[in-house]
């Protein structure tokens, strides 16, 4: 069950970063789908627990699970809907994006098995 929660949240932190990129980036696609994903991760995380923690010190959340569970949905939906209305949301699949560089296969199964 501890594995199934730490995915969720990583997952939420991770899209809520995708979605804070997509927002920045505009108009214009600057990352790579990889690079936005792995810098998505990072500032995810980041970002939304900054945010989590500034609520609790608001008093408006406990630390808990439940409370970031809560304050991830809610980064969520306020990320999802300027990213909507920005049409940032709209344009995932544009053809213009600069695509990114496929690995060999032997760098591949490394990367699979550090992994």
């Amino acid at each position: 069950m501890t594995v199934v929660a730490f995915m969720v949240g990583i997952a939420l932190a991770t899209v809520n970063g995708w979605l804070l990129l997509r927002i920045l980036e505009g108009k214009t696609s600057v990352l790579f789908i990889v690079e936005r994903w792995a810098l998505g991760f990072v500032s995810g995380l980041g970002i939304t627990m900054v945010l989590t923690f500034f609520v609790h010190l608001l008093g408006l959340i406990a630390l808990d699970r439940m409370g970031f569970l809560i304050m991830q949905c809610a980064c969520l939906l306020v990320f999802g809907l300027i990213a909507w209305r920005g049409g940032q949301i709209s344009r995932l699949h544009n053809p213009d994006a600069p695509k990114s560089p496929s690995l060999p296969r032997w760098a591949l199964i490394l990367v699979t098995l550090l992994t």
